[in-house]
Parts: structure tokens; C-alpha cells; sequence
């Protein structure tokens, strides 16, 4: 999913929908982990597992490398 900028005073904010924070197990007002590995920004539910959170920035990372061509093959 693609998201816009939101400018929030000096800073920039990623809004969110209830029905992704609910995916995430987050209420609202909660917190995220937020993990930055070269360009792929993560934001995952503070209880996860090492291993997952490992996994899914593995994941992110070869979604973020490979997006095109993952594309393409979409489009075949």
C-alpha cells in the first residue's frame, strides 16, 4: 500500500486507517516499533518475536530491491 506524507509541526506522519492498526494488533494512541534498514522503513507491533521481525525485514528488503520485476511477473 502506498501512503502519503502528512506534515504534523516540524515533523511528517504516515496516517494510518483503523483497519491496518487493527492487522497490527495496535489501538489506538499505542505504540509501534519503528525499524529503518536501508530504505525500507518497518513499523510492526512492539510484543513480535525477533525471528519474525527478521523475517519480515528480509521480506522488505527483497520486495524493495526486486519491486519491478515482482511486477512484472505480476502482470505476465
Amino acid at each position: 500500500m502506498r501512503k502519503r506524507l502528512t506534515k504534523v509541526g516540524n515533523a511528517h506522519a504516515v496516517i494510518l486507517s483503523k483497519e491496518t492498526l487493527e492487522l497490527l494488533g495496535v489501538l489506538e494512541g499505542g505504540e509501534v516499533e519503528v525499524q529503518v534498514l536501508g530504505k525500507v522503513l518497518t513499523l510492526h507491533a512492539p510484543d513480535l518475536e525477533g525471528a519474525e521481525v527478521q523475517a519480515a525485514m528480509a521480506f522488505g528488503a527483497v520486495l524493495a530491491e526486486d519491486e519491478k520485476l515482482l511486477e512484472r511477473l505480476a502482470d505476465a
